[in-house]
Parts: C-alpha cells; structure tokens; sequence
C-alpha cells in the first residue's frame, strides 16, 4: 500500500456523490479542444465511478493566454468521447452550481466551469487554508469522497487540486497513481547516466524546475530546447527579438541563469544553430553566436540536433518535455517528418528507460503519428509536474493526499 488512498480503498462506490479533479486542459481552436488524449486519460476512473453521481473540476488555459475560455465545449467533447451525457453549468460553486449538484442522480455526470475563472482557484495556499475558503465551504459538504486524478496539476497548490483534502476522504485516481508508480521507477534507477531534454513554452515553470534539478544533481545532462532557451540566450548576451519572454522576467531569472551557465556548463547544454526565418521572408541556418533581431526563429538547427541526439545516446535513462521548435512555427504539428522535435523524439525512444511529459498532450499525439509508443517506457501526461517530480521536488497535489491518508488513517 502506498503513502495515499487509491481507488481500490474506497471500495464499492455505487450511490456515491463524487467530487473529481481532473485535467482536460487541451489544444483547442475557435474553443473547442481538437485532442482526446487527455481526456481519455480520464476514463479508467469514469469507469469505475458508473454508477456514481460524478461532479468534474477541471480547467482550460490560464488568464492572459488565448486558450482560457470556458468549458462548455469540452463537456459535449468529453460526452461524445464516453457516448454518456456530460451535462455542464456555467457555475462553480454558486446556487446554480449547488441546486444542480443537489439534484443529480447516480450515474449522472456533471462538469463544472473553468476552475480558473475564480481567483481563489489559483492562489498559492497550504491545504488547510484553501479549506476555509468560500469555495469549499460552499461545496464539500454536497460530496461524499474527494479524487484527484490530475496529476498534470498536481505540481500547483491550487484549490481545486488541495483544497478539498482535509475535509473529505480523498483518493488518487488512476491515472495519478499510474504516473506516481512509472515516475518513482525512473527516480529509483541508480548510477546511470539521466539526461532531461527541457523545452516548450512554459518559461518560468521550467526554470524552476531546472533549477530543481541542478539543486538535487539528479540530471548528467540538461538540454535545453525550444522557447525555454531564450532566457538561457540572452543571459548569454545573445540579441534575441521574442515576445514571450518579459523583461520583467529577464530582470527576475538574469543574474541566477548567468551564474548557472559558467557553474553548471558540463551539464547545461544550449542550442548552438537555428532555422530562422529572414526579414524577406527566406528561410536559413545561422549560428547561435550571429543571431539578431533581424531573425525570426524556428527551430533549432542540424548541428544542434546531431550534439543533443549523441548525448541522448550515450545516457540509460532519457525524457523529453516538450517541444524542441519554437513557438511561433506550430505548423510542424501539421507533418512531424524531420523537424527538431520529432527528431529528439526518435532518439530519446532508443534509450534504456525513455520518458516523455507530454504536458500539453500534443508530443503524444507526434508519438502516436510516428509509430514509438511501444518503444517508450512511460509516456506521462504530466509536463511540467513530471519534470517536478523527476527532480526531487514535492508535489502539493501528491502531498495533499499522503496528508488525507494519515487523517483518516489505515
């Protein structure tokens, strides 16, 4: 038995009102989300929660970002996938939201709005204070069991994620538990050469997570790629045109970047050429060391790719978060055939032990598309909270359930 509450604790869960956290945040266009991935990682506890009346907290984008809109499309979305009514209200815990989860019958299932429409949801509090907010005051005492079965966000002590375990008997879901079980096995292979290929658009999220890892020395070998080696760049003194690094940001994160290059240079790896785009429109390779606010980047470049899939080679254990290109040239997702992404991919599923944190769900579809699924060990749903996790650090998510578990005791 491990150090929370599984699904299989709860035993017969028929008639049950069920309170669960899940993590649908997708890909969408003109609001709709375009992939299954995440939530078909959801049906296992669906399954098993049949015949329950079943209450969904989940959340889609973040304020500010062209994604965060409501959930009412990934209701029907989510319905049409389990070929089971989805019934969404616009409510989170007002009356509306509370008349109708009073109503609910067993088997019903019932999808709350976007967690993060509500400032509360995103405030970085312990469990104990997240319980006495509004929010769960209003809401827990309609639920029976509380499950978490997001481990995407389980890295965030966020109220929808924590604020619901010290008052009700809280469980992980499957799909949690899963990631926990498959993560723990790659933190427990010893003297064994780990390299972390870190990369996406969530700037902040993964330097602190690679400031994790170098704290916790549980990387040989840290590659960065794509938008988060920006920052890395121009703590360099590397002129870089990009928007999605603020100087806010830059102001923040400097000196700790520039001080990490020259003390951590064996084990920090930056991209050294890139595809870049011209100002008349022509594509070129151009070195690291000659980029200028006349280019617009692409991708990173073929001698960068041949470093990183060498390095990939030479280690036993390989993950991957993220992509490798940047994000101004998402049309690479359209034909994953030779861009930098798909290449690391290739070598990362050659290794030992081969991880991908596909947080945004998108690197598992290129997985599918090229035929690897079979050669990785885990392909995790997680980003950001894999990557956490892999490097030592506590997940508030995780935490939370390990703390229900010695409330209510064995």
């Amino acid at each position: 038995m491990g150090d929370y509450f599984t699904i299989n604790d709860i035993g017969n869960a028929k008639g049950k009102r069920v309170l669960l956290r899940i993590d649908i945040n997708s890909p969408i266009k003109d609001g709709v989300p375009f992939d299954d991935a995440r939530f078909r990682g959801h049906f296992e506890i669906l399954r098993f929660l049949e015949d329950s009346s079943v209450v969904l907290l989940a959340h889609q984008g973040r304020v500010g970002k062209k994604d965060y809109t409501t959930l009412e499309a990934h209701a029907r979305f989510l319905s049409k996938l389990l070929s089971r009514d989805v019934k969404f209200i616009d409510d989170f815990f007002g009356l509306n939201a509370r008349s109708a989860i009073k109503e609910m019958k067993p088997s019903e299932i019932l999808m709350l709005e976007n967690t993060r429409f509500y400032s509360e949801e995103t405030l970085n509090r312990k469990p104990v204070d997240h319980a006495k907010s509004h929010i769960v005051q209003k809401l827990y005492r309609l639920f029976d069991i509380f499950v978490n079965d997001a481990f995407a966000v389980s890295h965030r002590s966020h109220l929808s994620v924590v604020g619901f375990t010290p008052v009700l008997n809280s469980y992980a879901g499957p799909l949690m538990d899963k990631e926990i079980s498959n993560l723990k096995n790659a933190l427990e292979i010893e003297d064994c050469s780990k390299v972390f290929v870190v990369g996406g658009c969530k700037i902040n999220d993964s330097i602190k997570v690679i400031k994790n890892m170098l704290n916790s020395k549980c990387a040989n070998k840290i590659l960065i790629v794509g938008d988060v080696s920006i920052p890395f760049l121009k703590a360099r003194g590397i002129n870089i045109k990009s928007s999605l690094v603020r100087s806010k940001t830059e102001d923040q994160t400097s000196v700790f970047l520039k001080s990490t290059l020259n003390k951590y240079r064996n084990i920090i790896e930056l991209p050294r050429d890139f595809i870049v785009k011209e100002k008349n429109g022509s594509i070129s390779e151009v070195n690291r060391d000659d980029l200028s606010n006349n280019h617009y980047i692409l991708d990173i470049g073929p001698e960068t790719i041949d470093r990183y899939q060498q390095l990939i080679r030479e280690a036993s254990v390989a993950i991957i978060n993220g992509e490798a290109h940047f994000y101004g040239n998402r049309s690479v997702w359209e034909d994953p055939v030779s861009n930098s992404t798909t290449c690391l991919l290739r070598a990362v599923s050659d290794a030992d032990m081969s991880i991908a944190c596909s947080g945004g769900s998108r690197t598992s579809g290129v997985i599918d598309r090229l035929g690897l699924k079979p050669q990785f060990e885990h392909i995790s749903t997680g980003g950001i909270a894999s990557l956490a996790f892999l490097s030592g650090r506590t997940l508030p998510g995780l935490e939370a359930l390990e703390d229900a578990r010695r409330r209510i005791g064995d």
